[in-house]
């Protein structure tokens, strides 16, 4: 005996959980997760409803986020960059050094040796990008200005640091502890002393200058009693002075 079957008469779909029916031509095309209903009536009037659920649909970018970027000034910068998805997945990351111009894998931290821009650009398995950048700019790599100036037994300096600023500007006399000084602050010397200043940023640069004082005042001593007796150097020769006082003979 022969089978038949009334037909299709019609085919209908609806995306809100069947409160609207909408002729079903060619595909459904779904902009957001959720369920897709399908109904299909024959000519005889029986019905099947049927539904599937979308939930592949990712239509938002990955999340880029930057740690390591210090607060004060430092040589060199070390960023990490995160990105994180939590609908699709993360796809691939790379990153930029110039401003998008080329990209590399990213693999991870990166280490800055100069201050300007670290794009970072992440895709998700659904095709969406992100692309977040971060401006290092607290790298110092430069010693700060060191000046001595000398007048006489004096000696004074100038320190100044245009970048990062200066963190101390010290001094230390023979080759003792250093002492905090400022700029134009002048240090008396005596013969054979030796003063080493030094300057060192927010960013850990330093510069040191070191001036030895052996010049020597000879007017100074005409009047210098040698060995208590009465007797000056007023009679000496420079020379004869200069060879005396590395003796030790003269304070």
């Amino acid at each position: 005996m022969p089978s038949f079957t009334s037909g299709i008469k019609s085919l209908l779909y609806s995306l809100d959980s069947g409160k609207t029916w909408n002729d079903y031509t060619d595909g459904v095309v779904m902009l957001k997760n959720g369920w897709v209903h399908f109904r299909a009536i024959d000519n005889a009037g029986n019905m099947s409803t049927k539904g599937v659920l979308v939930n592949k649909i990712d239509k938002t970018g990955p999340a880029v986020t930057f740690t390591g970027l210090p607060a004060g000034y430092t040589d060199t910068v070390t960023v990490t960059a995160t990105a994180k998805d939590g609908t699709s997945g993360i796809k691939s990351m790379v990153y930029s050094l110039d401003s998008g111009k080329t990209w590399q894998d990213y693999t991870g931290a990166v280490t800055f040796k100069q201050n300007g821009w670290h794009h970072v650009r992440a895709t998700d398995n659904a095709g969406n990008v992100t692309t977040k950048g971060i401006l290092v700019n607290k790298i110092d790599k430069t010693d700060p200005f060191l000046q001595l100036n000398t007048s006489g037994n004096k000696v004074s300096a100038i320190a100044a640091d245009k970048e990062s600023g200066l963190a101390a500007f010290e001094y230390s006399l023979n080759g003792e502890d250093y002492i905090a000084t400022a700029n134009h602050k002048a240090i008396s010397l005596k013969y054979g002393d030796s003063v080493t200043f030094r300057a060192t940023d927010k960013a850990g640069n330093i510069t040191e200058k070191r001036y030895d004082y052996n010049a020597i005042d000879y007017n100074a001593l005409k009047n210098y009693d040698l060995f208590n007796s009465g007797s000056t150097a007023s009679n000496l020769t420079g020379n004869e002075l200069d060879s005396d006082i590395k003796k030790g003979w003269l304070a």
